[in-house]
């Protein structure tokens, strides 16, 4: 697909980019790599949401970029089909790692602080999604053990916790409240990394850039570090010690309350995905990953 986006760009924008290349990590775009004509390098994704927000998304991203956050420059984002889009950007240097340890869990959890508060004159921007609705169905049908799990999640989501009276009209009671930037997608292979270890590039915001409170991202690193662990693959290896770190660092930072919040997000968004993907090791993996952080 992200072949044809690059021709797709080229077409409309008369650009010439050329293909040098596909990224190997990276977790939600399909990244292609290309070559401007002057020799500038450049990447070039799927933008998993709507262009009116992959446009926010690339102004909000020249902004913090402006504050010395390492994020990449959007240089254009182009309708394609579907309501999908392309995304071109700047090429940041660094590399992904493939076997995490601790240390790599702390350059992300210390870049990761320096989003504290950058969205606070930008109310615009929308927080995290998270919505019971269509994901309850799917939750619902497959068994007892995520029937249980998405009636935790309804508590959660229910008036007595800040919720809609109707927990199918949206999920105000899970809401990642914060002005913070928000990562939706904060794992290992959407960060970069130099020589030394230190972060170089925070990349794939193909989900759009969020408002709220940082720390979510960090669950979802939690959840995503348990399952490369629980199903190794040549994409991700980490050690135990990194699972360690970031279990530490979540329920050592994150209030009871709100990580049980984020918990049951990340419950609800993964086991919709893997329910609907068929895939039974990962919905084991995640229906036990829920039980544990939601009793």
């Amino acid at each position: 697909m992200s072949m044809r986006l690059v021709a797709e760009v080229n077409r409309q924008l008369g650009w010439g980019l050329k293909v040098s290349g596909v990224a190997s990590q990276g977790q939600s775009g399909g990244a292609v790599f290309v070559r401007w004509p002057d020799g500038r390098e450049g990447v070039v994704t799927t933008g998993l949401v709507s262009w009116q927000r992959m446009v926010q998304t690339a102004e909000v991203l020249g902004e913090v970029r402006e504050r010395g956050i390492p994020v990449p420059r959007i240089e254009a984002v182009v309708p394609v089909i579907r309501g999908r889009t392309a995304v071109v950007q700047e090429k940041l240097p660094g590399a992904t790692i493939t076997e995490a340890g601790a240390e790599t869990v702390d350059a992300i959890v210390a870049m990761n602080d320096r989003f504290a508060g950058l969205l606070a004159d930008r109310a615009d921007v929308p927080g995290p999604q998270v919505r019971l609705s269509p994901a309850h169905g799917l939750l619902e049908q497959y068994g007892a053990r995520s029937s249980r799990l998405l009636d935790r999640i309804r508590e959660l989501d229910s008036p007595s916790h800040g919720g809609p009276a109707s927990s199918g009209a949206g999920a105000a009671g899970l809401a990642i409240d914060g002005d913070d930037l928000v990562h939706p997608d904060l794992t290992v292979p959407n960060v970069l990394f130099g020589r030394t270890g230190a972060v170089t590039g925070v990349v794939d915001w193909n989900l759009g850039v969020a408002r709220g409170d940082r720390r979510f991202g960090l669950v979802k690193l939690l959840f995503d570090l348990t399952w490369a662990a629980g199903v190794p693959s040549d994409e991700q290896r980490p050690a135990a010690a990194a699972l360690d770190r970031i279990e530490e660092v979540v329920h050592t930072t994150i209030p009871a309350d709100r990580l049980r919040r984020y918990w049951a997000c990340q419950t609800l968004a993964m086991l919709s995905w893997t329910i609907h993907a068929r895939d039974t090791e990962a919905i084991n993996l995640h229906l036990a990953l829920g039980e544990r952080g939601l009793g």
